[in-house]
């Protein structure tokens, strides 16, 4: 059932006080929805916070027949927001899921089951690209690790033991002090 998150999880300072959370999880449902056989599209954006993240494990994990993954140049509410962007609204997500869903719940042959099972936006190059699964074949992973004046670099690190620093302007939004810790 869908739940209002909000409201589930309101007076749980963390999530492991309650199994609310993982319960209201896809993966919680995997045995479920494969013996289902539902399709599942994950559509998400590279702007999207862990979201996408997460499309790409929904895509890997539960495996059904028909299942699609999209990752377009998007945030969270659907804007184009690539920094190498030329145009904006050039994907109509609402077509788009209605087409899945003219195709998996009403059985019209609109082609979308022909077509490869991933659908993905390089940023920078700007173009859409198709791949049969995730990674892309031909993908090479990259690490990236910190460099001279606050850069990234693949070249590895520049030192053995190095740290960065910056400051943080805890008077901004709600006067409270922000704190990031890498794990």
């Amino acid at each position: 059932p869908n739940r209002n998150v909000d409201k589930s999880i309101a007076g749980h300072a963390f999530a492991d006080e309650t199994d609310l959370v993982r319960n209201m999880s896809p993966f919680s449902r995997r045995d479920d929805i494969e013996r289902s056989g539902a399709a599942i599209y994950s559509m998400s954006g590279w702007y999207d916070g862990g979201l996408v993240n997460s499309a790409i494990k929904r895509f890997l994990t539960v495996r059904t027949p028909g299942s699609r993954l999209i990752i377009g140049p998007w945030n969270h509410r659907g804007v184009n927001v690539s920094p190498f962007a030329r145009r904006t609204g050039d994907f109509d997500h609402t077509t788009e899921t209605i087409r899945f869903f003219d195709h998996y719940l009403k059985g019209v042959d609109n082609g979308i089951e022909r077509e490869p099972a991933v659908r993905y936006y390089t940023v920078g190059a700007e173009r859409w690209n198709t791949a049969a699964t995730w990674p892309p074949p031909g993908s090479v992973p990259l690490t990236l690790c910190f460099g001279d004046g606050h850069a990234l670099t693949d070249a590895g690190p520049v030192a053995a033991v190095a740290s960065d620093a910056y400051r943080v302007d805890s008077t901004a939004g709600s006067g409270q002090q922000t704190r990031w810790n890498n794990r």
